[in-house]
């Protein structure tokens, strides 16, 4: 319990320290970078949602089978008699 309060106040300083006494930067964002990183996103949305869509077909295709199955089974479900048989040639 201790080590993990020691950490916290660690942690605490040294973003403190990083907050209040900031040094420069000698970097930039070029419109190359900025373009690069909205096509980036653009591209992370279009996946996430195929994903989804694919997701969402693979659920309703199992849901779909398994009630084909239960319905299927509740058919079979009766058994055929010989009496049956000689119904349907009597017709």
């Amino acid at each position: 319990m201790k080590r993990k309060s020691k950490h916290f106040w660690l942690v605490l300083n040294v973003l403190l320290l990083t907050i209040f006494f900031p040094t420069t930067a000698l970097a930039y964002f070029d419109p190359g970078t900025g373009s690069m990183i909205l096509q980036m996103l653009g591209v992370a949305f279009i996946a996430a949602g195929g994903f989804f869509v694919a997701f969402k077909h693979r659920i309703r295709a199992f849901f779909n089978k398994r009630k084909k199955n239960e319905a299927g089974a509740e058919d079979t479900a009766k058994p055929v008699t010989p009496s049956d048989n000689k119904q349907d040639d009597a017709k």
